[in-house]
């Protein structure tokens, strides 16, 4: 029986698409006559996939919910819940019964392939991460490249991971701690995380987001300040360094005021 944890399978995410690992508590698993794309709005699937939809707005790469307007991004999308079980206990308690389960997980990879994995939960991630699950992962996305590289500066966490396969990106939970000001930080990182997966092209951004990068104003003083602490320089090495990127990075408009280049697409 076909329920609201399947999505419809595409020819851009049967293999090499986009997995979307959530935990079994996150989705209804109710029943439905007719699969849908990941992010069709007539396709209830819980208050969390919900919102992490409406992350992708925050992020300026908006994601079509009205069926028969999808295009090749939303297609690439899959999910599967993992583990089937909600184990027990909460937080970092969770991962080792997690990572028990990691054959299950480890099949679906084998299936589908897929260039990009985002797992709903960093518990999720850090199960797929252990000693005993690892091994089995390796199998399926060939070496782990790194550790993991924490995307955000806030008590909330977030990662990117590289295989040789495939990225990974470590998301918390979509709640009412995930606001909109935590979400919207992650942008670059995200975009950048679609786009070097060779996404770029499907990918449809906020044109409005897109122009807004013709507005935005650097503060001289802010980020000499910031260049000085991020490399222990002296204030006049740093200084020297942002008048180097003059041209490269920023230019000065008719009115004096400091703006990123615009670059060529």
């Amino acid at each position: 029986m076909k329920t609201t944890a399947d999505v419809l399978v595409t020819e851009e995410n049967r293999t090499g698409g986009i997995l979307v690992v959530t935990g079994a508590e996150t989705v209804p698993a109710n029943p439905v006559t007719r699969l849908a794309f990941f992010s069709d709005a007539a396709c209830d699937r819980g208050p969390v996939i919900r919102r992490f939809v409406e992350w992708f707005n925050l992020w300026g790469m908006p994601l079509i919910e009205t069926r028969g307007k999808e295009g090749a991004f939303e297609r690439a999308f899959t999910m599967t819940v993992w583990p089937a079980v909600k184990p027990k206990g909460h937080g970092p308690q969770t991962v080792p019964e997690t990572a028990r389960e990691i054959a299950a997980l480890t099949e679906v990879l084998n299936e589908r392939k897929p260039r990009l994995i985002i797992f709903l939960s960093c518990y999720l991630w850090q199960a797929v991460n252990t000693e005993a699950a690892l091994p089995l992962v390796e199998n399926s996305l060939g070496r782990r490249l790194d550790a993991g590289r924490r995307i955000s500066s806030t008590r909330l966490a977030a990662y990117e991971q590289h295989f040789e396969r495939a990225r990974i990106l470590a998301l918390p939970l979509p709640s009412k701690n995930t606001t909109d000001a935590f979400v919207t930080a992650l942008a670059q990182p995200v975009q950048r995380f679609f786009k070097a997966a060779g996404l770029a092209s499907v990918m449809k951004t906020d044109a409005d987001a897109e122009r807004a990068a013709e507005f935005l104003v650097l503060d001289r003083e802010a980020s000499i300040q910031c260049i000085r602490a991020g490399l222990h320089i002296s204030v006049e090495k740093a200084a020297a360094l942002f008048e180097s990127l003059a041209g490269d990075v920023w230019e000065k408009d008719t009115a004096g005021r400091l703006l990123l280049k615009r670059r060529s697409q």
